[in-house]
């Protein structure tokens, strides 16, 4: 099985030497490329010690992790690769994580599968991924956990794209990330279309990543962009109708300013709408790459996107 590993790096000199030597350690054959994103720090110096061992694209703009993904999965396509292993560059493996994730997305025929998600130290399970594991998102597996005695597949609603092996049939039938999100909120986008085109998204507890992040804050206090783009990701659902998510959209904008107006939070709750107008201007660009991701095909890698 033919496997390109893809990471997006955007001033990441931190971690990118740690990242790019456990992938040289990986068992079997390794593809790398990585697609920098105009980094402005120590990156381009850290990534040269690397030359002749990957694959190196240096973008003149940084146009977000998304898109910058995707040009390593038309290179996946167009070089007939099985899989795509997607790895954000604050993350690490071991040595046999690529080689256990490829061969149980063979044998269950996964479409993208995810292993489990360690903090920096290896300590614990990142704080963000275990909220992908409870009963509503992936049933059983806390418990099989607790208990010592796992099934080698999760079926699971969602999980974040730090470490994503994406197969070949993924890019054929749903395509790449949409670029109308810039950072954020691709993946929940991606797994939504998934759901719809009835491919299996899993974890695996046999494999894993550690994952060097801090934990975001809540929802109001992310930046503009970060809650507009969770507000775009329901409205571009392709599992529920347009207005059927704009409803729910305008509900849940509503709850959320009636409540920091209650507790004379008047700037939240101004804030909370402001997001909402900002993401429902872009209704006529949303609803036709709505159109464009119901059908079968490699949307945004061969299509013209729509940013808009």
């Amino acid at each position: 099985m033919k496997v390109l590993t893809l990471i997006v790096s955007f001033n990441g000199a931190r971690w990118l030497h740690k990242c790019l030597t456990a992938l040289m350690q990986q068992d079997g054959e390794v593809s790398v490329m990585v697609i920098d994103n105009h980094s402005t720090d120590q990156s381009q110096q850290i990534l040269s010690e690397f030359a002749g061992k990957i694959r190196l694209i240096h973008l003149p703009e940084n146009i977000g992790f998304g898109q910058a993904c995707n040009i390593g999965l038309r290179a996946a396509l167009a070089e007939n690769f099985d899989y795509a292993f997607l790895l954000n560059q604050d993350a690490t493996v071991e040595a046999n994580t690529i080689s256990t994730l490829v061969n149980i997305a063979t044998r269950y025929q996964v479409d993208v599968l995810s292993p489990l998600h360690y903090n920096g130290q290896g300590t614990a399970l990142d704080p963000l991924f275990s909220s992908c594991l409870d009963a509503r998102a992936t049933p059983a597996i806390l418990q099989d956990l607790a208990r010592g005695e796992v099934s080698e597949v999760y079926p699971t609603r969602f999980v974040n794209a730090a470490a994503w092996l994406v197969s070949r049939h993924a890019l054929q039938t749903v395509g790449g990330f949409d670029p109308m999100f810039f950072h954020y909120g691709e993946d929940n986008d991606y797994l939504y279309r998934a759901a719809f085109h009835g491919l299996l998204v899993a974890v695996t507890p046999l494999a894993k990543i550690f994952h060097d992040r801090p934990t975001p804050p809540s929802f109001l206090r992310l930046p503009p962009s970060r809650m507009a783009n969770a507000e775009l990701v329901q409205l571009k659902n392709p599992n529920r109708s347009f207005p059927h998510a704009l409803l729910i959209s305008a509900a849940r904008t509503g709850y959320r300013a009636l409540r920091e107006a209650a507790n004379l939070r008047l700037r939240n709750s101004i804030h909370a709408i402001r997001i909402f107008l900002r993401v429902t201007v872009r209704s006529r660009a949303i609803l036709q790459n709505r159109k464009l991701i119901r059908t079968p095909g490699p949307s945004f890698l061969i299509h013209a996107p729509n940013r808009d």
